[in-house]
This record gives C-alpha cells, structure tokens and sequence, in this order.
C-alpha cells in the first residue's frame, strides 16, 4: 500500500511525489476483559463509554519508522435495582435451626 502527498519545492514549480509505504501492521499488544460476564450483557442501562487514542513514532533505520497507534476503549455499566415487599399471613422467614 503506497499513499502519494505532493510535495512542493519553493525554488522549482515542478512537483515531487513522496511515497509513504506501509511495509507491515501488526498487532503489538491486545487485551480484552468482560468482568461479570455473561450476566453483564443482561443490562439494560446505558453504558459509559471512553475512548483514548495515542501515538507513538520510533525510528528503526534510515527513513523507516514504526508508528504505534494506542487504541483504549473502555465500557461501564452499572445497574442496581431494590424493591420493598410485604408478605401477609406468613410465619417467619428466619432459617430453620
């Protein structure tokens, strides 16, 4: 995959090409956890979402570059729920002995 960006010269109107190639894309780190899961994706609120984007540029060689794009992606949602109930005509709820 090669992109092309003109690129002027001040002194010359002619116009030269320079060349971006990409040589490889690879995964560098991933993780992925789903506490509570399969439960959690029972819920019904509306999660908050975070998104972080980072960039980090290293040369390894003359005009070679790796360029390391930090994605962060974070879901949370909490739901809580509670009821109050009477229960007539019952005897007690406490545990046997």
């Amino acid at each position: 995959m090669t992109d092309t960006a003109p690129v002027t010269n001040g002194a010359d109107d002619q116009q030269q090409m320079a060349q971006v190639a990409v040589q490889k894309i690879y995964v560098k780190d991933a993780s992925f956890e789903a506490p509570n899961a399969p439960m959690i994706f029972q819920d019904q609120g509306q999660p908050n979402i975070q998104l972080n984007l980072n960039q980090k540029v290293q040369t390894i060689g003359d005009n070679v570059y790796e360029v390391v794009l930090t994605v962060t992606l974070t879901c949370t949602a909490f739901a809580a729920a509670a009821a109050v109930f009477t229960v007539p005509n019952t005897r007690s709820l406490s545990p046997p002995n």
